[in-house]
């Protein structure tokens, strides 16, 4: 997520041809009209922007139920300001009720998919879909944008996105048994540290403990306890050479951005062989559309 916030407003705006080829070739897919280039850059603006603010309209709605419980919200604080803060905020303390992060998601596709129906007159479960692989394809697009705008200018372009957290008047308030730490870090300003990366650093912190213990065991297992991440993690690590390969080839660009390296080097690359497969496998149905259209006119 920090990367699709670190992509320049200039990036957004540049990519919109693309998203809207995409879209018409996401149509041809989906065996629906393909819509013109005037009609595929309305829907791309009209759905990105009405499921924008969905999703930030419901966050504040919920702000305005629970957030006194668990943030000091000023006086005369409303929606205008609440749209200026940082999503990594809004996500964080939409958070602190358990499942309610995920609501404005829900509604904000709803709302997209909607549109799609309007726009493209298609059903309502296929404007769904279509709405969630062409914008799931687009933030892709646009992750990759701000990784690469980050890779060759350095950590210091971040702030030209919306990732920085800008200074809220939002203050935590103390609440028991509430663990607010990631929130403490986003409004300090700091990148939170995810989930995953707790896990990991736990994970090796234990094993850093019984390295000695594991050494005296076998590493030989039953086929019956071989579980199938078992053999998920296994196939991953006989994938290391390919991305050392990446690591060693990128290594002059990357010492630029320790930040950068650091999150290529601990899964990132999988991120972004995901997406250039994505777009390849969408570029490869597209030619084989037209060939079968090209044999169906002769």
């Amino acid at each position: 997520m920090d990367y699709l916030l670190h992509a320049h407003p200039i990036a957004w705006v540049a990519l919109l041809p693309f998203w809207a080829f995409l879209l018409r070739l996401l149509a041809g897919l989906f065996q629906v009209d393909v819509p013109s280039w005037t009609r595929a850059f309305v829907n791309v603006v009209l759905t990105g922007l009405t499921a924008f603010l969905v999703y930030d309209a419901a966050g504040f709605v919920f702000l305005q139920m629970f957030g006194f419980k668990y943030v000091d919200v000023p006086t005369g604080y409303g929606y205008a300001r609440w749209m200026m803060e940082s999503p990594l905020l809004k996500w964080e303390i939409l958070g602190l009720v358990p499942g309610v992060r995920y609501l404005p998601i829900v509604f904000a596709l709803c709302a997209g998919g909607t549109l799609q129906v309007l726009t493209l007159l298609v059903p309502f479960r296929v404007g769904v879909l279509l709405f969630l692989v062409h914008w799931g394809a687009n933030l892709g697009l646009l992750a990759l944008v701000g990784l690469l705008q980050t890779l060759a200018l350095g950590e210091q372009s971040a702030s030209w996105g919306f990732g920085s957290p800008a200074r809220s008047s939002l203050k935590l308030k103390a609440h028991p048994g509430l663990n607010t730490e990631t929130l403490k870090g986003v409004l300090a300003g700091m990148t939170p540290k995810t989930e995953l990366d707790a896990k990991d650093d736990k994970k090796k912190s234990s094993s850093k403990d019984a390295k000695g213990k594991d050494a005296e065991k076998p590493d030989a297992r039953p086929l019956e306890e071989v579980s199938l991440s078992d053999t998920f993690e296994a196939t991953l690590k006989d994938l290391d050479p390919l991305l050392a390969s990446l690591d060693h080839a990128s290594a002059p660009m990357l010492s630029k951005s320790p930040r950068l390296e650091a999150y290529l080097k601990g899964g990132g690359w999988w991120v972004v062989l995901g997406v250039l497969g994505l777009f390849s496998f969408c570029w490869l149905i597209s030619i084989l559309t037209r060939i079968q259209k090209l044999r169906g006119d002769r």
